[in-house]
């Protein structure tokens, strides 16, 4: 497949030679690229007229390929609007869970002391309290729109649960536009230990509605030397959160178990395999073992079988570590209900999904259906 894809892949380059450049010269149209003026995956062109190379691109990130050098802008057309909002769900859905990357939510900023548990506490999100500003209404509205009643959510800044930390005020933003008491957060710290959520400065976490649904029994972060190492000398992963709740309608009983494996980019002992998985992939399916290995542990001691696991795993649908957790019993939820076209996630003109909801067998028959919302994927 991606053999084919390359044969069919033109790489218009804009001539700058830098990566992350500002201004993007591209847009929509043929103007710079600008949030009134977007430029999506799926879009067409014409008007592609210039100089057919070969050679580096200038930048690291640019290795030597076949590039169009362009004597004019071409014109881009949109052929992939983006969608408004969330598909509303079937009207016998009773409950909607969601996960959200928030992309390094942190209101620590102009500094290097973001996360509270030590190693690493550089700050990752906005630069300024500009910056905050924009970042923090889209998210709210992100949030909101998916009308969950539980979201599991990565890259909260890990700075605790006080009043000052990151995640008490994006929930108070939220509960500002919902309402009061619409949304809380699951604590694992009053369980675990202060700092449960481990060294990074980024952390996983979980918002519920107490109007539908209640936690019920321990809450676990998974840090677990085996989980978080992956089999490495070093940390790796984010520690995973597992909470069971119960839906007040209906009284059933569930699991929801917040992971962020680590990137395919990242520094592991052992890296990229060429296997087309990239770097950590034995430490991502090591991961995976033995989350599976802990949830079958903790829903027996629960007398629980129905178990969603969801968030940001950093490996597409067929690479290993999604078929170790299939072959555990769990049912890819996003290929089930998209036919095998579902994505969430572009990078270098191709599409997939790294981030997932995969379902134990009793939960699978209960759910109604799945969605991904492309806010930015494309």
């Amino acid at each position: 497949m991606e053999t084919a894809n390359r044969l069919n892949y033109l790489l218009i380059d804009d001539l700058i030679n830098l990566q992350n450049p500002d201004p993007v010269i591209f847009g929509g149209g043929s103007d710079q690229l600008y949030f009134t003026n977007t430029l999506r995956g799926g879009y067409t062109t014409t008007n592609v007229i210039g100089v057919m190379t070969y050679g580096w691109g200038g930048a690291s990130a640019s290795p030597n390929q076949y590039r169009v050098r362009l004597a004019q802008n071409p014109t881009f057309f949109d052929a992939n609007p983006r969608p408004p909002a969330p598909v509303v769900m079937p009207v016998s859905t009773t409950l909607r869970i969601a996960s959200a990357n928030l992309l390094n939510f942190m209101n620590n900023f102009g500094t290097n002391d973001c996360g509270v548990a030590g190693v690493d506490t550089g700050c990752r999100g906005a630069n300024s309290l500009t910056e905050f500003d924009r970042q923090w209404p889209k998210t709210v509205a992100n949030i909101l729109g998916t009308q969950a009643d539980i979201v599991g959510f990565m890259e909260m800044e890990n700075d605790g649960y006080g009043a000052s930390s990151a995640e008490q005020f994006l929930m108070d933003k939220l509960n500002a536009v919902a309402g009061a008491g619409t949304f809380a957060f699951v604590n694992p710290d009053l369980t675990n230990g202060t700092n449960s959520m481990g060294a990074d400065a980024i952390k996983v976490g979980m918002y519920y509605k107490p109007g539908k649904v209640t936690p019920i029994g321990t809450t676990i972060a998974l840090s677990t030397t085996a989980f978080v190492n992956g089999g490495d000398t070093a940390p790796r992963n984010r520690v995973a959160m597992i909470q069971a709740f119960q839906d007040i309608a209906s009284g059933n009983k569930f699991i929801v178990a917040v992971n962020h494996l680590k990137s395919k980019g990242s520094a592991c002992d052992n890296p990229d395999q060429n296997d087309g998985q990239g770097n950590c992939g034995i430490v991502r399916n090591n991961s995976a073992t033995e989350l599976t290995s802990v949830l079958t542990s903790y829903s027996a001691s629960m007398g629980i079988s129905d178990i969603l696991i969801i968030g940001d795993l950093n490996s597409y649908a067929m690479e290993t570590p999604i078929t170790t957790i299939k072959n555990a019993g769990y049912t890819d939820l996003v290929d089930q209900f998209t036919g095998g076209t579902g994505y969430g996630y572009q990078f270098n003109g191709e599409w997939g999904y790294l981030d997932h909801a995969l379902a134990s067998s009793s939960l699978t028959s209960k759910v109604t259906d799945v969605m991904e919302w492309h806010i930015n994927s494309d």
